[in-house]
């Protein structure tokens, strides 16, 4: 936990809103992007379609922010690593649910 913590002092550094003015704090930029994974992660695995589509959407953002973080601290291309391959799941999920759609509507 205070290994995250630190990390996150650098992530707030280069938070990607604060050329607009806003700086989050460290412990509140942890806290919150934690609830936020969790809970779309349950909503993407358990929760209704609409759901999941959204919480798509929003793990999506979190991850392409979490690898502009890494870029922006000059972190080994390693670190990105598990940031990118989840970015490739959840891009994955969102084209399979958009096929699956498409195919249902044209029955």
């Amino acid at each position: 936990f205070l290994f995250q913590k630190t990390q996150f002092l650098q992530f707030a550094d280069v938070f990607p809103l604060k050329v607009f003015g806003f700086e989050p704090e460290p412990a509140w930029y942890l806290e919150t992007v934690g609830w936020i994974e969790l809970v779309g992660g349950c909503l993407l695995a358990f929760g209704p379609q609409l759901l999941q589509e959204i919480s798509n959407f929003v793990l999506t953002v979190i991850m392409i922010g979490a690898i502009y973080s890494l870029l922006a601290l000059k972190q080994p291309f390693a670190m990105c690593i598990p940031a990118t391959v989840s970015l490739g799941l959840l891009l994955l999920l969102n084209i399979r649910g958009r096929g699956k759609c498409v195919k249902s509507k044209s029955e």
